[in-house]
């Protein structure tokens, strides 16, 4: 049979178990916030790193998602002949302009099979000019990434880490959007 001492002793070890665990979710809650997946985006499992596939730059040199490391990356799969991929360029390059450029990156890759020559002058023609131009002419990103098609767009953690997918076009300067990609900065 317990005595007094022992009851009083497990009460009290119960109480300070309890409120370190209090503490410690009020601590780094904050570092946990994210804002809820806006409509349509569907949480990645945790721990899924971003393949290191290689794409082009706007030069046609090799690149990676390393190279972006330690923002968060807008990577958007898209084409000159997708016309949900069209639709949406307006409102990505909106948004990229009012996100800060030393917390997030915005990756919009073509998948055209004529890279560069293809992409450049036809969002030039849209006026598109706030965005960088990535290509992926032989489809390697939509591979190993899982894409199903287009476009698609993949949220990438500071650390690499995939976090968020959409499949489909956005209103990408929609409050909702912004909004979650911010709380992913902090």
């Amino acid at each position: 049979m317990p005595t007094r001492h022992h009851s009083i002793a497990s009460i009290i070890n119960r109480v300070v178990g309890i409120s370190l665990l209090f503490a410690l979710q009020t601590a780094f809650s904050p570092c946990f916030a994210q804002a809820p997946l806006p409509q349509g985006f569907e949480a990645v499992g945790k721990g899924t790193l971003a393949p290191k596939t290689k794409f082009l730059d706007e030069k046609n040199l090799p690149t990676s998602i390393d190279a972006f490391k330690g923002r968060i990356v807008v990577l958007n799969l898209w084409a000159t002949w997708c016309a949900p991929c069209i639709r949406e360029m307006p409102s990505l390059e909106r948004l990229a302009s009012h996100m800060p450029a030393d917390q997030f990156a915005f990756v919009a890759v073509s998948q055209d099979k004529g890279g560069m020559a293809v992409a450049k002058p036809f969002l030039d023609r849209l006026g598109i000019r706030g965005l960088s131009v990535y290509t992926d002419p032989v489809g390697r990103l939509p591979r190993e990434f899982g894409g199903r098609g287009m476009p698609t767009t993949f949220i990438i953690g500071k650390s690499g880490d995939v976090i968020s997918r959409l499949e489909g076009s956005a209103d990408w300067d929609a409050k909702e959007i912004a909004s979650y990609l911010a709380s992913l900065a902090d």
